[in-house]
């Protein structure tokens, strides 16, 4: 029995993931604004694991080979910018 064809509901889910810790990183930030620190660093963690988990299944070949080479490189690029937004809002949870 072959496995299902998930490839297009993989790169969704993924891209869910990443909207899903994008808007966690505007609410943290908007929290910072506000001078809530405690709740800022609590939707700056949701925004973490949502970033954990794609970065999980684009490093592993299990998941990552069923993505297209755009899939993978969009994806990726997203990760980053993701993760250049987190850096900064790391840089405010100091101040």
């Amino acid at each position: 029995m072959s496995e299902p064809k998930l490839e297009p509901n993989r790169a969704s889910f993924l891209r869910t993931e990443l909207e899903l810790a994008f808007t966690f990183s505007t609410i943290a930030a908007t929290k910072y604004d506000a001078g809530n620190p405690a709740s800022a660093e609590l939707s700056v963690a949701n925004a973490e694991r949502a970033y954990q988990t794609v970065d999980r299944y684009l490093s592993d070949p299990k998941y990552s080979q069923h993505l297209t080479l755009e899939e993978m490189s969009d994806l990726t690029g997203e990760l980053r910018r993701l993760r250049d937004r987190l850096a900064g809002l790391a840089q405010r949870s100091t101040k």
